[in-house]
């Protein structure tokens, strides 16, 4: 009876929204367009997905567009090794680190758990734990102003106030070893 609540829930509050046709897919599902890849490793664009198996290194893909209020899911799959994230309102599409922009984490096994999946890295604790590792998962991040809301699969993970950027590039990371993927990414902007 939870598992289906939870559905019901997650299905109420992003698919009609995503059916009202505000919606601008941010991958066309088969290439890197509206992309630049930064760092040392290559993002893979195939079957509808965008993934990255790394051995080691730092490497981010990044929106050529900047976007300052917005609504944004996508979904994730990761293993229990990688290091992963979704930055919003990031300054340049080079150097991105929490210093430029809001990190919303994807790492269940974050050595320090106070950063682990569904916190604002180095500015809130993710306010409910949501193990994510080895499935799909959609994160939820709405960015209004000067607040940061986040859900990951329709659990509210952060609820942050804060001034310290306003506009900028979206990244999606990988680093260490591991497998990351991504898909639907969609985004709504506010007016």
């Amino acid at each position: 009876m939870l598992a289906l609540t939870s559905f019901v829930v997650l299905s109420s509050c992003v698919v009609p929204e995503q059916n009202s046709g505000n919606w601008q897919a941010l991958f066309d599902g088969a290439s890197g367009a509206g992309w630049q890849q930064s760092g040392e490793q290559s993002w893979q664009f195939a079957d509808g997905e965008i993934s990255e198996t790394a051995d080691a290194g730092d490497t981010f893909l990044v929106s050529d567009a900047r976007y300052r209020d917005f609504h944004l899911t996508l979904e994730f799959w990761v293993d229990d090794t990688i290091n992963s994230g979704i930055f919003i309102r990031c300054a340049s599409q080079q150097g991105i680190h929490p210093d430029i922009c809001y990190e919303l984490n994807i790492w269940d096994k974050h050595p320090r758990q106070e950063w682990r999946t569904g916190a604002v890295v180095f500015l809130a604790s993710p306010l409910a734990h949501v193990d994510t590792v080895n499935r799909w998962n959609q994160y939820e991040i709405k960015a209004q102003g000067k607040r940061i809301q986040a859900w990951i699969n329709g659990i509210q993970v952060a609820d942050l106030q804060d001034e310290r950027f306003s506009e900028g590039h979206i990244a999606l990371q990988s680093v260490g070893a591991g497998v990351v993927r991504f898909r639907n990414i969609a985004l709504k902007r506010f007016n």
